[in-house]
């Protein structure tokens, strides 16, 4: 029969070998699907050969670019092998608390498994993110990193606020929410950032004051993107509503899993809320979820939306115009709709529909030309039978 010390170092081995091991399985069975995509997407926009290059890693570079996952992947198994031996493994280690620095109090009995409990929350974060990220081809070596940050900075934050409770809360509060720490701290690890934000809310030194005319947009206003897609963005530089309004179509949908139709809508609805900002959940009600739906819209649309809601006719107007003269948003709408064909019968049917249409053009024109001709005639009076 194992004894509980080999029972916890199983434990701690196994959790930590989930690590290496989707990345081990992602190379070997799943990294070819994302490269057959790229390549699919390039060859459809008919990408130009040099800028090509830089998103289709060739076959010199790909031993490169599998140890740069290999230490990414190593990274986040130490840090996670240390953080759950501290945990688990801490008594027997000998290592029952942190170094005491008795002039300052600091760190509180309990510290430790405070660290801990935050720590396993963030790592049983991580092991859901890596999931959905092996699910969708998209697991590169900057999930690793960022997962072994992620669980250093929420152990750190569990570890201050807990230390600090009795400055912030006052000491009878502490005396109650001490035997809920450990499980605050789990959640604390889940959602660091809502620990973060607490901290800030209570001291004013650390929050950062915004200008009253800029307007909030996070990537979170827009319908379909949630945090862990949120998240994605994020490694990309895009943070806000903002940066997604103007964000490059192509790169951002070889860099991302997401399918095109995803990215057009969320693109289009980023922008409707860089111009209104808050103003979006009125347009929303009244139907109103893109930038492009403003282009139906007449001026008794305008007139009473700006009386239905807290947005200006003028703003409508402006967004309005600017839609119809937007270049962009059109090929937007082109290339995701080419992005959306998977067979050559849809690309066919396509182009048929684009030579109707274009035949049904010539017959109106030739129509018309027909019938203003057939009117001067009559004026020169000269009769000809009826067209």
């Amino acid at each position: 029969m194992m004894s509980p010390t080999a029972i916890l170092m199983t434990a701690v081995i196994v959790l930590s070998s989930f690590l290496p091991l989707t990345a081990l399985s992602y190379n070997l069975f799943r990294h070819d699907r994302s490269t057959l995509e790229i390549n699919r997407i390039l060859d459809l926009l008919q990408v130009d050969s040099d800028y090509r290059n830089v998103f289709v890693v060739a076959e010199s570079h790909k031993f490169g670019e599998h140890l740069q996952l290999f230490w990414a992947v190593a990274y986040a198994t130490v840090i996670s092998c240390i953080g759950l031996s501290m945990l688990l493994l801490a008594p027997q280690l000998g290592f029952t608390e942190f170094p005491k620095v008795e002039v300052l109090h600091f760190p509180q009995p309990g510290s430790r498994l405070i660290f801990g409990m935050a720590f396993l929350g963030a790592y049983v974060w991580g092991l859901h993110y890596i999931f959905q990220r092996y699910s969708l081809n998209d697991l590169v070596s900057t999930v690793y990193y960022s997962l072994g940050i992620r669980m250093l900075l929420a152990s750190l934050t569990a570890l201050v606020m807990y230390n600090a409770t009795d400055s912030l809360l006052g000491s009878e509060s502490g005396e109650i929410m001490a035997t809920l720490w450990p499980a605050l701290a789990f959640l604390i690890g889940m959602f660091p950032r809502s620990g973060l934000r607490w901290l800030m809310e209570r001291v004013p030194m650390l929050s950062s004051e915004e200008h009253p005319s800029v307007r909030r947009a996070p990537l979170t206003m827009i319908e379909g993107i949630g945090s862990y897609d949120s998240l994605r963005l994020e490694e990309l530089g895009i943070d806000t509503c903002y940066d997604l309004a103007t964000a490059d179509f192509v790169p951002l949908i070889l860099k991302t899993p997401y399918s095109a139709r995803q990215l057009v809508d969320w693109i289009l609805q980023a922008k409707l809320c860089a111009c209104f900002g808050e103003g979006v959940k009125d347009l929303r009600t009244n139907g109103l979820r893109t930038i492009i739906d403003l282009k139906a819209l007449e001026n008794d649309d305008l007139e009473e939306l700006a009386a239905e809601t807290s947005l200006t006719r003028s703003a409508l107007r402006n967004a309005k115009d600017a839609v119809r003269a937007d270049l962009e948003i059109k090929r937007l709408q082109r290339i995701g709709t080419l992005l959306s064909q998977f067979t050559r019968y849809e690309a066919a049917d396509q182009d048929s529909t684009e030579v109707v249409q274009a035949e049904q053009q010539r017959a109106v024109r030739a129509e018309r030309s027909l019938t203003q001709l057939h009117s001067k005639l009559q004026q020169q009076g000269i009769e000809v039978d009826s067209l």
